[in-house]
């Protein structure tokens, strides 16, 4: 029997992405995707609607998530849905979700540096671009 567990999101950052460790100490990085709904039809209009991923990214590319994801960039990543159940604290509750643990990423675009960051001849070409 043949199975597949593959997706693939296109989608902005919701916040920067964060460390975080499993209950073994290893680390991973943890993001959240965006990815908006562009449906039209004669009877439905979802546009401005929304779904968050939760992404888990590992090793090598946790660490390249880590240093070259930002907030609002856009973004696409390729993984395998994963279900995880837990207790919530406060409700003493078992809950389940359901992460992304990405294979693959790819920036789509490049986010802007500040002015902080321009070294002078940076900021020379900005101003001369002008």
């Amino acid at each position: 029997m043949l199975t597949l567990n593959h997706v693939e999101l296109v989608g902005s950052l919701s916040r920067d992405p964060k460390v975080r460790y499993t209950t073994e100490g290893k680390p991973y990085t943890e993001f959240l995707v965006t990815v908006n709904h562009h449906l039209h039809s004669a009877h439905v209009e979802c546009n401005g609607a929304a779904d968050r991923f939760l992404v888990n990214a590992v090793d090598k590319l946790g660490q390249l998530c880590l240093q070259q994801l930002r907030q609002g960039q856009l973004v696409q990543i390729e993984g395998q849905l994963h279900s995880q159940s837990y207790v919530d604290a406060v409700s003493g509750e078992r809950r389940l979700c359901t992460i992304v643990v990405a294979t693959r990423m790819q920036g789509l675009e490049h986010q802007p540096r500040s002015f902080d960051t321009l070294n002078r001849t940076d900021a020379e070409a900005v101003w001369l671009a002008v």
